[in-house]
């Protein structure tokens, strides 16, 4: 949860989600590029690869 005026800082969302209902793009700069190492992994062990500073919440696609 982030309050809704600072969304934007972590989010690519241009509308409020009250209920957390949207989908949202982790914002570019708070990404973390996958090593090749962990781009060759699969299954559990390519899921948790830390892809943000947000990892609890960023999917395999960025989004969240």
């Amino acid at each position: 949860m982030v309050l809704s005026e600072h969304a934007s800082e972590w989010f690519e969302i241009e509308q409020a989600s009250p209920y957390m209902l949207m989908v949202a793009d982790v914002v570019e700069g708070r990404r973390r590029a996958m090593t090749a190492e962990e781009q060759a992994q699969f299954g559990i062990d390519k899921l948790n690869a830390v892809r943000s500073e947000i990892p609890p919440v960023t999917h395999v696609d960025y989004s969240a």
